[in-house]
């Protein structure tokens, strides 16, 4: 670059480039947060499956996600199937 009056530089790089490595810096790790929030889903932003306390003892739960007329035709073939309790979940 060409010298300016007093011997100096028009434009300075070394302070441009120690801001530019720190804010790359920066904007990875945001990117990397972000990321990794995105790929765990978190925070959960819906409604997931109920939770009962029984199901980390000795139950299995199954979660069948359905409305109406379909809801009815689940709980009655999870009863046929010999369910100890079916709930639905509005």
């Amino acid at each position: 670059m060409a010298a300016g009056g007093g011997g100096k530089e028009l434009v300075s790089l070394p302070p441009f480039v120690v801001i530019g490595y720190e804010s790359m810096i920066l904007l990875g790790s945001l990117a990397n947060l972000f990321g990794m929030l995105a790929l765990t889903r978190l925070p959960e932003l819906k409604a997931a499956a109920p939770w009962d306390p029984r199901f980390t003892e000795d139950r299995i739960g199954i979660w069948v996600p359905c409305a109406g007329d379909a809801a009815v035709k689940v709980r009655e073939l999870m009863r046929g199937h010999g369910a100890e309790e079916v709930t639905i979940h509005a």
